[in-house]
């Protein structure tokens, strides 16, 4: 049932580049790049999946693996985060939002397994005033050696929060995160290709993905959008 609807997909997509090509030029034609444009959500769901095996339709196949063994870019394919540590040791302070906002920070961290030392209103007042930007995107759990182990976007924790759901306190003191909805605590390193990321967000069912460096810390989001765009622009290039 899939493969009938990307194939239904193509057949649309192609038909749409024809209708295109023939009013804006007057006349019938099909380019191969639009060929591969029309097999994109099929060779990427293939790929994604894992059942790109003998496929070879148009000739793409060799070159759709060339392209998803690339390295990925945090700048072309996702975003470059550099997550602020909040400090609470004051029990409770907020004097730090302004200083946030001005540096545009994308990421709050919270150090998993730290007793005593993080306040749940003086939380909630910092995700609270800092969702109203769209700069601010994700909460980041790291253990003691600042390690990544899970992220949450902002707006979803702020929504428990508000509820009342999650005792936010409590799952970063004994460190189960697994008790926040949505948080996701897979992860990609830099070293990863196009590819592995792909495979991860479809096992999971994600449209992005957190990435680590080579010490395991958190720097980023790769994107579903952004990857798969980059690599039909490499499939439409070179063909």
């Amino acid at each position: 049932m899939v493969m009938l609807g990307l194939v239904g997909a193509f057949f649309l997509i192609l038909l749409g580049l024809i209708v295109i090509h023939a009013k804006l030029n007057g006349g019938f034609k099909i380019e191969t790049s639009w060929i591969a444009i029309g097999l994109s959500p099929a060779v990427i769901w293939l790929l994604a999946t894992g059942q790109l095996q003998e496929f070879s339709g148009f000739g793409l196949a060799f070159k759709l693996r060339e392209a998803s063994a690339k390295p990925f870019s945090l700048k072309l394919d996702g975003s470059k985060i550099d997550p602020v540590p909040l400090a609470l040791g004051a029990k409770g302070g907020v004097g730090e939002i302004p200083e946030l906002v001005r540096n545009r920070t994308g990421a709050l961290t919270f150090e998993l397994g730290r007793q005593g030392y993080y306040y749940g209103p003086a939380i909630r007042e910092y995700v609270e005033r800092l969702t109203q930007y769209d700069f601010f995107r994700y909460v980041v759990f790291t253990d003691s050696k600042k390690e990544f182990r899970g992220l949450v976007p902002a707006r979803v924790l702020l929504d428990q929060l508000r509820a009342g759901t999650t005792d936010i306190v409590r799952v970063i003191e004994t460190g189960a995160i697994d008790q926040i909805r949505g948080v996701v605590a897979v992860s990609v390193s830099t070293t990863s290709n196009k590819r592995d990321a792909l495979k991860l967000m479809e096992e999971k069912n994600l449209a992005e993905v957190p990435v680590v460096d080579e010490a395991k810390r958190f720097v980023g989001i790769v994107e579903r959008d952004k990857l798969t765009s980059s690599i039909l622009l490499d499939l439409v290039a070179g063909t």
